[in-house]
């Protein structure tokens, strides 16, 4: 429980600006009910809930949350490419660094 909430907090503190090398153009963060995105916070009308969305300039996305059922955080994503080849070479970027950024998080905590 401790790990998945460092990697939650680190999600939160500190903003990703490019993931799987493309553009973050926004952030949702469901818990406090907030949208960033080109410097503008906005209001979110969803039920709070610990999740964080991030959208890509690709089109492509992905959100980070804990599991509501087992002790780990579960992440999602969704991609956008203009053919299979790119769409898997997207995803397999985005997991690469995702994964990266949350190992980074869990070998600090050692």
């Amino acid at each position: 429980a401790e790990q998945i909430a460092r990697i939650m907090a680190s999600f939160r503190e500190q903003p990703l600006h490019e993931v799987g090398g493309v553009q973050v153009v926004a952030m949702e963060d469901y818990d406090v009910r907030k949208r960033w995105s080109h410097g503008v916070e906005q209001s979110l009308e969803l039920p709070r809930s610990n999740v964080l969305k991030y959208e890509l300039a690709s089109g492509s996305w992905f959100c980070v949350r804990p599991s509501g059922t087992e002790p780990k955080a579960k992440v999602y994503f969704g991609v956008k490419g203009r053919s299979l080849k790119e769409s898997d070479a997207l995803l397999e970027a985005l997991e690469n660094d995702v994964m990266a950024l949350v190992e980074r998080v869990l070998y600090q905590m050692k």
